[in-house]
């Protein structure tokens, strides 16, 4: 079961962060975006929108499903998942 919230750690909705040490989808590492959705599923995930590079949501969305990343309602695929440590608050 999951659960949804609007801050966590300091971070709330609508903050713009930057991305860090993303694993499985680097070529989101250093791009910037805003916090769209904040799950807690046994651990704490960001939704990330990343919307300064045209296309980046594709790429994101299809590394999402080959990760077989879990879909949530409400959360874009194309929106990176991030654990708190793996942004930064701009």
């Amino acid at each position: 079961m999951f659960e949804k919230t609007s801050v966590y750690e300091g971070i709330h909705l609508g903050d713009r962060v930057a991305i860090q040490n993303s694993y499985s989808l680097q070529f989101c590492d250093g791009n910037e975006g805003i916090v769209r959705d904040i799950v807690k599923d046994g651990t704490t995930f960001l939704c990330v929108e990343i919307f300064y590079v045209p296309g980046m949501a594709t790429l994101i969305a299809g590394a999402n499903r080959r990760c077989q990343k879990p879909a949530y309602p409400d959360v874009d695929m194309g929106w990176v998942r991030c654990k708190p440590i793996q942004v930064i608050k701009i």
